[in-house]
């Protein structure tokens, strides 16, 4: 291979490197965030689903226990339900 063919190839291998770092470091930004119908629970999941943020409204703790962890779990589910779209955003994006 000439000294030419290969520089071209380095190029061409480093700038490739820099799109897939690019592309890893979006990817991991991505969050899927979801709220209940009533605003009382919002949960975030990281690229990983992972749930990495939970907010909880004032009352959020006034419907008990039960219908709050079932809010919560709910929440959780969408968010980590939308998680492919917003996946599919970060790669798309260039």
């Amino acid at each position: 291979m000439a000294d030419h063919q290969l520089t071209e190839l380095d190029e061409q291998m480093t700038s490739e490197a820099i799109q897939v770092d690019a592309l890893q470091r979006r990817l991991a930004a991505v969050r899927s965030v979801a709220t209940s119908p009533c605003g009382a629970v919002t949960a975030e999941v990281d690229s990983e689903g992972v749930l990495c943020a939970l907010r909880l409204a004032p009352d959020a703790v006034d419907v008990g226990a039960e219908e709050l962890a079932d809010k919560i779990r709910d929440a959780s589910r969408t968010a980590h339900g939308d998680l492919p779209d917003r996946l599919r955003e970060a790669v798309a994006k260039r």
